[in-house]
């Protein structure tokens, strides 16, 4: 449901920017990003339209009743949460073809209750909206699996050359990240 039963809006403006929570081992020491760490598909992120604010990718996710056990596993490794990253809503959809399979990365609008400016970046095969746990299950062997590797790889590399152009930025926001607030003169 859809809090205030405000619509599903797609897509997501040019001029929009999304946001993504940025943990400590999502960057090297240097501060270069290091897309590999973003969760594919699913990943969640918020929008800046309809007045949405770059912290609200900080309101945690809705408690689930199912355990995903690959999204467990992400959580699991995650450190500290640095702060926020954002990207410019314009560079997605990107499509990815190989060996006659298409992979579409676009930007959805998934609100949930409590966030009603929450998206995720999805993955379309043929039309079909791919789950991360069907992905995860294929045997290397699989023809799909393979292809979905050479996209996800892809996508990654598409997402580090976003972030050399400036299409990707950092928001250092870890007073907010640490609940250590600056302290005002």
């Amino acid at each position: 449901m859809v809090r205030h039963d405000r619509p599903i809006d797609h897509p997501l403006e040019s001029t929009e920017r999304v946001f993504l929570r940025w943990f400590s081992d999502w960057f090297d020491g240097d501060l270069e990003f290091r897309p590999a760490h973003m969760l594919m598909p699913g990943q969640s992120s918020n929008r800046s339209g309809h007045r949405g604010r770059s912290w609200y990718v900080l309101i945690a996710d809705p408690p689930s009743d199912e355990i995903d056990e690959a999204e467990h596993a992400y959580n699991v490794r995650r450190e500290l949460c640095k702060g926020i990253i954002s990207i410019k809503a314009n560079i997605l959809p990107m499509c990815f073809t190989n060996d006659g399979e298409e992979f579409v990365f676009r930007l959805d609008h998934v609100p949930l209750e409590m966030n009603y400016h929450h998206c995720q970046i999805e993955v379309i095969r043929s039309g079909k909206i791919l789950q991360r746990a069907d992905l995860d299950s294929l045997p290397n062997s699989d023809s799909l699996a393979r292809a979905w590797k050479k996209a996800k790889k892809w996508f990654r590399t598409q997402m580090s050359s976003a972030w050399t152009n400036g299409d990707i930025e950092y928001i250092l926001a870890s007073e907010v990240a640490t609940g250590n607030r600056k302290k005002s003169n």
